[in-house]
């Protein structure tokens, strides 16, 4: 009797952690999603280059040095996340939420921030690039306070045609 508890609790444990949620590093190796103060995350699945993360809850979500290229991250909830080293390039970032989301470091580049809210994004400025990232005219992103989109590469496009 005492076993089949033990295995039962273990089959829990390992459940549980298969639901726990990761995400992938530059250099190609999964870690579990922790929050930035160390404990567990909620997310749920899996976080990576090209990952349909639309309306994605990840908040205060420790991301270091995550690999987000192409990641289509509309609408997406990244308040207080540490996005320190992560590479963002050619992401989709429109309607984003990025306040006080930490920017150091990281790859800003091609990427969409049509009404993205950057407002209290900190260090911004120590971005490695924000070189060819965009956004469509009417759709201008909340900026941080000294943020030049042009001083830093960032253009306005015009919107693509509706067929």
């Amino acid at each position: 009797m005492k076993s089949i508890l033990l295995a039962l609790l273990s089959g829990i444990v390992v459940v549980e952690s298969a639901w726990a949620g990761t995400y992938e590093k530059l250099d190609g190796k999964k870690y579990e999603i922790k929050t930035t103060t160390g404990g567990d995350h909620t997310r749920e699945g899996h976080v990576g280059p090209g990952a349909n993360l639309r309306w994605a809850d990840l908040h205060r979500a420790n991301l270091r040095g995550a690999n987000l290229k192409w990641a289509d991250l509309r609408n997406a909830n990244l308040d207080g996340a540490e996005l320190i080293q992560a590479d963002l390039s050619g992401a989709y970032l429109g309607g984003a939420s990025l306040s006080a989301t930490n920017l150091r470091g990281a790859r800003v580049n091609a990427t969409d921030l049509s009404g993205a809210d950057l407002r209290g994004a900190k260090n911004w400025d120590q971005a490695k690039t924000w070189s060819g990232s965009y956004y469509y005219r009417n759709q201008e992103p909340e900026w941080p306070v000294g943020m030049q989109a042009e001083t830093l590469g960032i253009i306005e496009k015009h919107p693509p045609e509706k067929n």
